[in-house]
């Protein structure tokens, strides 16, 4: 079972469409800049509400859109964590 689990792990395939992709880029210039630490307390709040909205909208769109591969994915972590 370890193994067959394995071996489907590394050879999923996601459905990443061009919104996602340019989300997830929008994601990572958004976190970049809440590490920094030139920000007022407002522009910060502001951008941790941007952060959150694109981080759910783009969860919920990875599982909408690959319900097998994450269902396997999860299958995968929860026997590494069990071991």
């Amino acid at each position: 079972m370890k193994n067959k689990l394995k071996e489907s792990i590394g050879n999923l395939q996601f459905t990443i469409t061009k919104k996602m992709k340019k989300t997830l880029l929008e994601i990572i210039v958004t976190k970049q800049l809440l590490d920094e630490n030139n920000l007022t307390w407002q522009e910060r709040k502001l951008l941790e509400l941007h952060f959150d909205k694109l981080m759910k909208w783009f969860s919920n769109e990875l599982q909408t859109r690959n319900p097998v591969q994450i269902k396997i994915f999860y299958s995968f972590m929860e026997n590494e964590i069990d071991e």
